[in-house]
């Protein structure tokens, strides 16, 4: 069963070295076939379209090696929502012929239950208590759309305050740090954060937001849905769907394509949070862990 197809290149020697990530790609398409030649089945789930950050030439031919060479072997595919059926057609014509399975991203409900939040969010970065918190938490990084979003923000008198927070890449936090300097409505915490002080954040937020531009499911709107946090994000076919299968006023979408305004008017539409807990019973790890054991008992 294979994840993400760029993991290839998450090693610190992989990053080193464009040999290592030619040996773990050919390794990888060689575990498929082997996996093929006793008719046991390859899985595939599908979590994005394309790698989240950018590839270099060298990484770029290794990434195109095993799409050209480990997709055609694939046998099933798990999509997390069947309304990226057609972006998967698209961007992966190589596993057309697979069997394709609708299984949901789980929530990290019971994760969070392990992690309780360690501190008041409001007073540890003194926020008043009268203003809408928002949450950007988690690596800063620039497929996440950080700088457009405060770029957006800045040019209105809406009264908020957002908080950035997590590590990340060095250059792309001090463009952060220069780009909010000067508007106290923007905190920046740029340490890396542990599990309690991510639910800390989520838990005292009235809503995370979301600026990516290029993304197929997200993990971390699923984290915020699971601390019953509201959320404001694109509105890309997957969150589309989500946005029907959980409460109303929980997921608030934005039309990245309709230019500078869209976000801002997401935000307008964010009030106080309440004391509400999400039913979220549908994503739970025991209902999509009985799903993948399913598929893994019945499909040859």
């Amino acid at each position: 069963h294979i994840h993400w197809l760029e993991r290839i290149f998450w090693g610190r020697l992989s990053q080193r070295f464009s040999l290592i990530q030619r040996y773990l790609a050919w390794q990888l398409v060689q575990q498929a076939r082997m996996y093929r030649a006793k008719d046991r089945p390859v899985v595939w789930t599908v979590h994005n379209l394309r790698p989240h950050e950018a590839l270099s030439t060298e990484s770029a031919a290794v990434y195109s090696y095993v799409q050209s060479n480990l997709l055609p072997l694939v046998t099933d595919v798990i999509l997390m929502s069947a309304d990226i059926s057609e972006q998967v057609d698209d961007s992966y014509p190589e596993v057309a012929g697979a069997r394709r399975h609708v299984i949901p991203h789980p929530h990290f409900r019971s994760f969070f239950d392990q992690h309780h939040p360690l501190y008041d969010v409001r007073k540890h970065y003194s926020i008043p208590a009268d203003v809408i918190l928002l949450a950007c938490v988690g690596k800063i990084r620039p497929y996440k759309g950080i700088l457009e979003m405060i770029r957006e923000l800045k040019l209105t008198d809406l009264p908020f305050s957002l908080l950035i927070a997590g590590d990340g890449d060095s250059s792309l936090i001090e463009d952060v740090s220069r780009a909010t300097a000067d508007d106290r409505r923007f905190i920046l915490d740029s340490r890396e954060l542990d599990h309690r002080s991510v639910a800390s954040i989520l838990a005292g937020s009235d809503a995370a937001v979301f600026n990516f531009r290029q993304i197929l499911n997200s993990g971390s709107v699923m984290a915020a849905l699971s601390m019953s946090t509201p959320v404001i994000c694109p509105s890309t076919p997957a969150l589309m769907a989500l946005k029907h299968q959980v409460e109303d006023g929980f997921v608030h979408l934005f039309d990245v394509s309709s230019g500078s305004g869209s976000l801002t008017d997401a935000i307008r539409g964010i009030r106080r949070r309440s004391d509400k807990v999400l039913p979220i019973d549908i994503f739970s790890p025991e209902v999509v862990g009985r799903a993948h054991a399913d598929l893994y008992r019945t499909k040859k």
